[in-house]
């Protein structure tokens, strides 16, 4: 049983506000884990028709999310309707199953109820970002993705914050929003819709460093993952005493490159998910095969399934 859920993959629901699939957008936001993961995607407006998706138009008064339908096309929702949907796409996935990952790619809305640690929310980690350097004294200006966006009210209260618009389909007028947002000290690509080459365009017109929320999301799934490489490697400890003395002899790479073996990751990856290269893994796993007494990772596999049905009770 150990051994079944250690070779599984681990799976990432994306959850994004418009239709899927959003192929680019889910690779540039989990980065190299892109390639390690088993990645499902569910988009708010799946499954309804156009006309279902006209009235979905925000009332006066309420906020505007901008997104992507299948086709390519903009959609313009209301971000009560849209956090509300949340809600019952996350209920539905975290009922499934709570080894999950699921992330929540939306900006401007937030799943409303008590959020598990395994539910990732993209507009919390800019939160978070922005909130830190407002607590260091840093201006904030946000390039919006609709002029509708300027007069919504502030995104981040306690924020020293400006704002400018431009679609981001236009990268003309993108460098000109980095432009007039010069003056503040850091600026923020708050829209999932915004691809990553903007991030260059923007800090190339303005000079300022550019915050992505790609980037934010990506940065939040990778320490997510680091502390769940933390526990389970502290469960095999907890499960199989013999081997608490040689995990403990292993530097902290080495606990990585572990974690990594035992869920089956290629040298490659191993490689791709840790920014080291390829003849360094081969290193690292040469030493801990050593540490271990054992010649590859399919004897190492071995060792410890005949350590678990030694230990677990009968």
């Amino acid at each position: 049983m150990m051994q079944q859920s250690r070779s599984k993959r681990l799976r990432i629901n994306f959850v994004s506000a418009g239709q899927t699939p959003r192929k680019r957008m889910v690779y540039e936001s989990l980065s190299h884990h892109a390639h390690t993961c088993e990645v499902h995607e569910f988009g708010a407006l799946d499954g309804l028709s156009d006309r279902d998706i006209q009235e979905l138009s925000p009332a006066v008064g309420e906020l505007s999310i901008r997104t992507k339908l299948r086709t390519g096309e903009d959609a313009v929702i209301s971000e009560t309707w849209l956090r509300t949907r949340l809600d019952d796409i996350c209920g539905q996935l975290n009922s499934a199953n709570s080894d999950d990952i699921t992330i929540v790619g939306t900006t401007k809305s937030l799943v409303s109820e008590n959020v598990p640690d395994h539910i990732l929310q993209a507009e919390i980690a800019l939160q978070k970002t922005i909130e830190t350097l407002s607590i260091a004294g840093q201006r904030i200006g946000e390039i919006v993705t609709l002029p509708i966006q300027l007069h919504e009210g502030r995104r981040f209260l306690d924020a020293d914050f400006d704002a400018a618009y431009a679609s981001p389909k236009d990268q003309d007028a993108l460098a000109e929003a980095g432009r007039k947002l010069s003056h503040c000290d850091f600026i923020v690509l708050g829209s999932m819709a915004h691809p990553l080459k903007h991030h260059e365009i923007v800090a190339k017109s303005s000079g300022k460093p550019v915050i992505h929320i790609r980037k934010v999301l990506a940065g939040t799934l990778a320490r997510a993952l680091r502390e769940r490489e933390k526990s389970s490697i502290a469960q095999v400890q907890l499960l199989v005493p013999d081997w608490q003395d040689t995990v403990n002899s292993l530097s902290e790479r080495e606990k990585q490159v572990l974690e990594c073996v035992l869920n089956g990751l290629s040298n490659k990856n191993i490689a791709r998910i840790l920014g080291i290269s390829h003849r360094t893994v081969e290193v690292h796993r040469r030493n801990i095969m050593g540490k271990f007494g054992v010649a590859n990772a399919r004897d190492l596999m071995g060792s410890l399934n005949r350590a678990l049905s030694f230990n677990l009770p009968r």
